[in-house]
């Protein structure tokens, strides 16, 4: 008889890899944008009428990269940035003397056919990581994490609030980002590298605050520095999902010889997921019988080659930190030019995946993934220039 489960419990050292700091490259100076204390802070409705906006500087110089690199943008854009002990806020009013193209659509989803407004984030000013939020007229929300300047995982998802609104004369964006979802050391004041995207889809026309022209090198080494942040402290947070899972199985027009199958059958699952952050900079994840069951199906496709099928990580645990996985990738010239992908050395999906041994018998029950009985992963940054990953 083979067993209908197998369990099987992993414990692995992948990776410690040193990932120095990008130098800042070729641009003499970078602009300086200063973000002020709210008294109170903004309602995040998409309404810019609240008074923290009016005490906040306004900054408009962008830069188009699409159509005509390194002119100035057609359509004005004004951002102002506001904080409290919790979060960062972004106001921006995206000025349009056509009509806005908003796309509704799932999130994550690619919004590259309409408009969107988005900012780029280097909390902890290394000038080669980040992280990435971005909002559409139609509130859709993109996020991801950026790493070795150029690079980007989009499979990380982070929580935080925005809302956007179409009035005349163009679209309004507000968004609320919390600082646990931003890593930082403790200071007493705080520069930051910042940089903003705008996309006006009828125009095809892109705009940035630092643009990398066309053959240039780097991304988040070229940000923008935001200063005017004091008295704020990482937030370590802690958080903790459990599931549980219920099933019942009728069965009929079966071969009643086979043992393995019955008329009725029902399972009762449970399992944890927790995420906390050790210090500023370190994270640790875990889980305990994890079901993913809330992870969106793969694609079907046709593989008539000899070559492994590579799907997307989707699974949450997996996800968390996953670009210090990557430290064989990058960086290149630009992500928005020519990218040479350099081997995966690391491929989280063959982790739970469906056993490989053939099984033969009158009768076989064999599991259709192996189960994960736990597993914890720490990434973050320690030192000067090191970035650590251990699952």
């Amino acid at each position: 008889m083979v067993s209908s489960r197998v369990r099987n419990a992993a414990l692995s050292l992948l990776a410690l890899c040193l990932a120095p700091s990008a130098l800042a490259a070729n641009w003499p100076e970078r602009p300086v944008v200063r973000a002020v204390r709210a008294v109170a802070a903004p309602h995040v409705d998409g309404d810019l009428s609240d008074p923290a906006w009016a005490a906040a500087p306004e900054i408009t110089d962008f830069t188009q990269h699409e159509p005509s690199d390194g002119q100035p943008a057609t359509q004005k854009t004004s951002v102002r940035i506001v904080y409290d002990d919790d979060a960062l806020y972004v106001g921006a009013f995206l000025h349009d003397d056509g009509k806005v193209t908003p796309l509704l659509a799932r999130r994550d989803a690619e919004t590259g056919d309409g408009d969107f407004f988005g900012i780029s984030i280097d909390a902890h000013h290394d000038r080669l990581s980040g992280a990435y939020f971005e909002v559409n007229p139609s509130n859709v929300q993109f996020d991801m994490v950026l790493f070795d300047d150029t690079s980007a995982d989009v499979s990380w998802d982070a929580v935080y609030d925005s809302a956007a609104k179409i009035v005349p004369g163009g679209w309004s964006a507000e968004m609320r980002i919390p600082y646990s979802q931003l890593r930082f050391p403790r200071r007493d004041e705080h520069t930051w590298g910042i940089n903003f995207w705008r996309k006006v889809h009828r125009l095809s026309e892109v705009t940035r605050l630092v643009n990398t022209p066309k053959g240039g090198t780097g991304e988040v080494s070229h940000f923008a520095d935001l200063v005017g942040i004091e008295g704020i402290s990482p937030k370590r947070g802690l958080e903790v999902v459990p599931y549980a899972v219920a099933r019942g199985d009728v069965n009929t027009r079966f071969n009643e010889d086979n043992p393995f199958m019955h008329g009725f059958s029902q399972t009762v699952d449970a399992g944890l997921d927790v995420k906390y952050g050790l210090t500023s900079n370190l994270t640790l994840t875990g889980t305990v019988n994890p079901d993913f069951g809330q992870v969106e199906v793969d694609p079907a496709v046709i593989n008539l080659s000899q070559f492994e099928t590579f799907f997307p990580e989707k699974r949450p645990f997996f996800t968390e930190g996953a670009s210090i996985f990557r430290f064989g990738y990058g960086p290149a010239n630009s992500r928005f030019n020519f990218n040479f992908g350099t081997p995966t050395f690391f491929y989280s999906r063959r982790i739970g995946r469906a056993p490989q041994a053939r099984l033969d018998g009158d009768w076989v029950d064999a599991p259709n993934e192996t189960t994960i009985l736990g597993a914890a992963k720490l990434t973050g940054k320690a030192g000067k220039g090191w970035s650590i990953g251990v699952l």
